[in-house]
């Protein structure tokens, strides 16, 4: 049978070799850029996996014992170190954690580092009864684990098996784009624990040298093609957890240089571009902003007409790494465009039929109210009281249907206002003849000032028109805070049934003068400020307002 062994020292020295060329590689990328996500944990995962190598190497080529006890401290040095850089890598890798923190880096090298030390002040606690072990031709150390070694191991186990679930969630996590890089991670990290316990059972070959550091220098150049295809090992551990296939909007993940690193369908489909990936944003058709603070808005023209695309930069940072690209959202605004267009065209329409209301309806208005008056200064006739009547009530309904107009074109200014001071600003506007007001509420809600205003006055003249029996009886109107907004009530007769369901309806009134627009505006203010108004059961007529921010 041939004897393998003398090629062993040989793999293991090429496997060094290995790591020393991809920690030459990181090492150089590191100088010319901002490091990036991981990379400083996978330089330590190389360099520690290439020392654990050529300490094994080293220690089988020793012919003495004296002379592999020595050697072998490069072997702890570099099994302990990678004990702490691959379950640190995985933590940057999947959680965007910056491992090189007293808080973090200190719980992952507690035990590896109190391993290391023992070789030196307590090596009885980590190997006993060393001596040489034959593999094949060659010869290297063995021992009895002590309660020491028995921890680091257990310790190892314990935190691969960890790093694993977390490789796992993440790939069933991640998007179509991104899975098979955290993959091709799993598949790496799984070969070295499996043969690291194969080793432990004694089922691997060239017993009992541990085989593991060969394994994880091989899977660490998969780690390496994995991670710095498309420069995902850059960006994507941050950024993917945004960029999601499914979404709506468009969305690129921009590397430092200007370079498109990833792209979804979406963001494909409104620049037009299918093989985003890898080009360059200058070259684009469309400006993106990226350096600008602004959003930015481009127009793509369609055979259907102009499409809005609003762009929105972000920069994509990383703990310990600050900015490590941008984040470019593009959001098809062409109904809001068109909506807005819309919105506008209304307005204008409104502004119309509120000047018709205003002036060319007041000026017949007024030159009849003028001759009734002239009549009446030559005429004692009933009669014309009935037109004056009239002339009033076609006044009232030219001021409630203006108020309306002015409600569908205005927006709202919100801040905190004092409910008792609204109420009483709102109270000496109204003519309220002998009724009173008693305001109960100390609280501010969120709202439009003069809006507020508004309902609150409309509510009143409700109160005072309608809630009164008779002239004799005084009426007393109340404000009070809710939890959730508030309510205006009085204790005069109430609504009558008839009316109650449609009482917030335009034109619908519990008194045959009335115009039935004033509580229409009030449903009108709520709505608008995203309220609600119902009326509540009471002895009298009580309004109230939920869904309102209030603070005491």
């Amino acid at each position: 049978m041939v004897d393998a062994a003398p090629l062993l020292p040989g793999l293991m020295l090429l496997s060094a070799a290995a790591s020393v060329v991809i920690t030459a590689y990181l090492v150089v990328r590191l100088w010319r850029s901002t490091p990036a996500p991981g990379s400083r944990s996978f330089l330590l995962v190389a360099s520690s996996a290439g020392i654990w190598c050529l300490g094994v190497a080293l220690v089988l080529w020793e012919p003495t014992v004296e002379g592999m006890a020595a050697l072998s401290v490069v072997s702890w040095l570099g099994m302990t170190t990678l004990a702490v850089a691959w379950p640190a890598f995985v933590l940057e890798y999947t959680r965007s954690v910056d491992v090189f923190r007293a808080r973090v880096l200190g719980p992952l090298a507690a035990v590896p580092a109190a391993t290391f030390l023992g070789l030196f002040v307590a090596n009885d606690l980590l190997v006993n009864d060393v001596g040489p072990e034959s593999v094949g031709s060659l010869s290297t150390l063995d021992g009895t684990p002590g309660p020491l070694l028995v921890v680091f191991v257990l310790y190892t186990y314990v935190v691969n098996v960890g790093s694993l679930v977390l490789l796992a969630q993440h790939y069933r996590e991640a998007g179509e784009k991104v899975r098979p890089q955290t993959g091709a991670l799993l598949v790496a990290g799984a070969l070295p624990f499996t043969i690291s316990i194969g080793s432990l059972l004694g089922v691997t070959p060239f017993q009992p040298v541990d085989l593991t550091p060969f394994v994880f220098s091989v899977t660490n150049v998969i780690v390496l093609v994995a991670l710095f295809r498309y420069e995902l090992f850059r960006l994507v551990p941050v950024a993917r957890t945004t960029l999601v296939e499914e979404l709506t909007d468009g969305v690129l993940v921009v590397a430092p240089d200007g370079r498109i690193v990833d792209a979804n369908p979406t963001a494909r489909s409104l620049l037009g571009v299918d093989d985003l990936v890898g080009r360059r944003v200058d070259d684009l058709q469309y400006y993106l902003g990226l350096d600008t603070a602004a959003d930015t808005t481009f127009t793509v023209e369609e055979p259907d007409g102009t499409r809005y695309v609003e762009v929105t930069v972000s920069n994509i940072r990383t703990p310990g790494e600050g900015v490590t690209g941008s984040l470019v959202v593009l959001h098809d605004v062409t109904e809001q465009r068109e909506r807005e267009a819309l919105l506008e065209e209304t307005n204008e329409r409104l502004d119309e039929f509120a000047s018709v209301v205003s002036h060319d309806l007041r000026n017949p208005l007024t030159i009849s109210q003028g001759y009734v008056d002239l009549l009446r200064e030559r005429h004692d006739d009933p009669e014309l009281d009935e037109v004056a009547d009239a002339n009033a009530r076609m006044e009232e309904i030219i001021d409630d249907t203006l108020r309306l107009a002015r409600l569908e074109t205005q927006g709202l200014d919100e801040e905190w206002v004092s409910l008792h001071a609204a109420a009483v600003d709102a109270w000496e506007l109204v003519d309220t003849g002998d009724a009173t007001l008693a305001v109960d509420a100390d609280d501010s809600v969120y709202a439009d000032p003069s809006r507020l205003q508004t309902l609150l006055e409309n509510c009143f003249r409700n109160s005072v028109e309608h809630g009164s029996p008779d002239h004799d009886t005084a009426l007393t109107v109340s404000v009070g805070a809710l939890d959730d907004g508030f309510y205006v009530a009085d204790d005069g007769v109430g609504v009558p049934d008839a009316v109650r369901d449609d009482l917030f309806e335009m034109g619908v009134s519990a008194d045959e003068d009335g115009t039935g627009f004033g509580l229409a505006i009030v449903d009108r203010t709520a709505r608008d400020h995203g309220w609600t108004v119902e009326l509540a059961e009471a002895d009298g007529a009580r309004f109230e307002v939920h869904g309102v921010d209030v603070r005491s």
